[in-house]
């Protein structure tokens, strides 16, 4: 069994083990932030057998593992996300929007919220509209967020400089791989790679632009009166 699947495995197992296990430190006797420690790791062949575990408060798991107290159990995270992630397997935390997350883990692309993605770059790198302007029209056709909320500046920030678009996946901070499909194609790739070099600033950042309100339609793909959402999805 690979390492990746014995790390799947724990996890399913996770919660029988806890059972098991005594509910304190079995080092010190602590009984609060515990958690569970392969005495042989996984790496180095470990089994998930009760004989192979122990429990084990952060503090102490820490100085099993050689990290500093305070940052033992983030760290060990972290650390385990990476070296279990690779290109098209989700790492952790909230599933951007246009993708989600099959029970394997596996990233997979919502197509009708990957449609409205690249919309969103077309209306912003190749119309050149605002980020103002794209709430407004997306707010008008009633299309919701990731989460069924109103869409916000905040919200197009976190989607026009999230790299997974582009196929380029990064997990807290550290790069992993190119995705095989990802769901921006060349030409929209091409297109903000342009204009953001057209409009970088000296200081790095981009030239931002002052315009008045969009009236919904106007050169949004499919355009026409309120309340044509479908014709801007065709």
């Amino acid at each position: 069994m690979s390492i990746e699947n014995t790390r799947e495995e724990f996890m399913r197992l996770r919660g029988q083990f806890l059972e098991q296990l005594p509910k304190s430190c079995q080092n010190c006797g602590r009984e609060d932030d515990l958690h569970i420690h392969h005495i042989v790791p996984l790496a180095l062949g470990g089994r998930n057998v009760l004989s192979n575990l122990a429990t084990l408060c952060g503090e102490c798991h820490g100085k099993v593992h050689g990290l500093k107290i305070r940052e033992s159990h983030g760290k060990a995270v972290k650390e385990g996300r990476i070296k279990a992630a690779r290109p098209g397997k989700w790492g952790a935390g909230k599933v951007p929007y246009g993708y989600d997350v099959d029970r394997f883990g596996e990233m997979v692309i919502n197509e009708e919220e990957a449609q409205i993605i690249r919309l969103m770059y077309k209306w912003r790198y190749i119309d050149n509209l605002t980020w103002p302007q794209i709430t407004e029209i997306l707010r008008e056709m009633a299309i919701p967020t990731k989460t069924n909320g109103e869409w916000s500046n905040a919200t197009l920030h976190r989607i026009f400089n999230n790299p997974l678009y582009r196929g380029e996946y990064y997990l807290q901070g550290e790069f992993i791989g190119y995705l095989d499909n990802p769901i921006l194609d060349k030409t929209l790739i091409d297109a903000e790679d342009e204009y953001k070099r057209k409009y970088t600033q000296p200081n790095g950042k981009l030239y931002v632009f002052r315009c008045k309100s969009l009236k919904f339609g106007h050169k949004a793909e499919g355009g026409g009166k309120r309340g044509m959402g479908e014709r801007a999805l065709a």
